[in-house]
């Protein structure tokens, strides 16, 4: 992993060091054994300086936009842990000549981990490739100047016919699987398609008068806008031992019955992203203001600018290429930040990706008493922020245009006017 600006790390216990005491006491006297038990974690934090200031230098932009957006990039791994019985009492009271004590903690799994042991688990290193990924995803669904309605792609496809009447293949002669595969299809490329398209229509002719009045608004604004993706989970059991006794290892005459060990690893991965959006709408009185602000009023409601999103969605094998890339919302997000003005005073894509794993001893019995069942759980948890450029995720800052440059610069001079 790239690591810039400061680094650093961190090493600290999650448990004090605890002894437990074992004795065994006869007629000669006792013996006394002490075992220390001991669980160290460690975190690990990368930090690096905001990429936009370093490209061009602090000094080119105004304080206002430095205060705007001051926030960096980072990665950390920590530690977790968690035990079920942090102190226990045994005793072997069956012979009056030996007699077998323990005083201390006991662990599922193991009463010495440091903080490289194995059953640390380890978690993915840097997720930036897949980030960018992600957060060029989460962008093109939150732009504020996004189409309610494609009417332009709608227009293009129709140059490919319009969707057969349903069902209308079951009366033509031919196997019966093929007529159904042909419906299916027609489905799920004709007319669920259309049915969107003519409701997304309908609710831009439906809402235009909001809709116009909620882009003219917000023109010049910050618009804060946040992206969740579905949060994955998973879990995973396994068997580590069907004859296992709790850690440290006593006397043996303190256990009657060994107990089965298993382990059960929980994954759980949340990706978001969180970022601000400001556009210029033209409301100007001049006949060229007017042709201008009629044009972006029917792209905001009907899509209907000619851009390489519109060549891209038109191409009769882009939906399978979207299927296993985000080409067309890299497309999508270039089309758009072209225009209107519009510019991401920041942007940040995260990830939060935890494994847990938890050790469960369940079945073993002391001397006296019933079964018993005691668990040891290990988590690492690891955090990745990523920051944007005014102009999306991954891009290179050095190739820039002066006109991006110009548009950087003049979000801070105009940050009195944004609320």
């Amino acid at each position: 992993m790239t690591v810039y600006g400061t680094t650093k790390k961190r090493v600290y216990p999650f448990l004090p060091t605890t002894r437990g005491v074992q004795s065994l006491v006869t007629s000669s006297g006792s013996q006394i054994t002490n075992t220390d038990s001991f669980v160290y974690g460690k975190q690990e934090t990368y930090s690096w300086e905001n990429p936009l200031w370093t490209a061009r230098g602090k000094k080119h932009f105004p304080k206002a936009l430095k205060d705007w957006d001051a926030g960096g990039e980072f990665y950390t791994v920590r530690n977790d842990y968690s035990g079920s019985h942090p102190f226990v009492m045994l005793r072997n009271n069956s012979s009056n000549l030996l007699d077998y004590r323990y005083n201390g903690p006991l662990f599922a799994m193991a009463n010495a981990v440091r903080s490289d042991s194995y059953l640390w688990p380890t978690v993915p290193g840097d997720l930036r490739n897949e980030l960018i990924a992600k957060g060029t995803t989460a962008i093109a669904n939150v732009l504020p100047t996004n189409p309610v309605a494609g009417a332009a792609q709608i227009l293009g496809e129709l140059r490919e016919g319009i969707p057969k009447v349903p069902l209308a293949s079951l009366g033509k002669p031919g196997r019966v699987s093929k007529k159904f595969g042909d419906e299916y299809l027609n489905y799920q490329f004709g007319i669920a398609p259309a049915v969107k398209d003519f409701r997304d229509i309908a609710k831009a002719v439906k809402g235009s008068n909001k809709i116009l009045k909620q882009l003219e608004r917000d023109s010049g604004r910050r618009i804060r806008r946040r992206y969740d993706f579905p949060v994955e989970t998973s879990v995973e059991s396994s068997v580590v031992s069907e004859s296992a006794y709790p850690s440290p290892g006593v006397y043996g005459n303190l256990y009657s019955k060994s107990g089965r060990l298993t382990k059960t690893r929980e994954t759980t991965r949340r990706l978001w992203f969180s970022g601000a959006f400001t556009y210029h709408f033209e409301t100007g009185d001049s006949l060229r203001d007017k042709m201008v602000r009629a044009e972006q009023s029917s792209a905001k409601l009907f899509g209907t600018r000619v851009t390489p999103e519109l060549f891209w969605e038109l191409t009769p094998w882009s939906w399978a290429v979207d299927w296993v890339t985000n080409l067309g919302d890299v497309i999508h997000n270039v089309s758009a930040f072209s225009r209107d003005g519009l510019v991401m005073p920041y942007g940040y894509m995260m990830a939060t990706i935890t494994i847990k794993d938890t050790y469960t001893l369940s079945g073993f019995q002391f001397n006296t008493g019933p079964p018993q069942t005691m668990f040891q759980s290990f988590t690492s948890t690891s955090k990745q922020r990523i920051r944007a450029t005014p102009f999306g995720f991954g891009l290179d800052l050095g190739g820039f245009t002066n006109r991006q440059w110009a548009i950087i610069g003049a979000l801070g001079l105009s940050r009195t006017g944004v609320r």
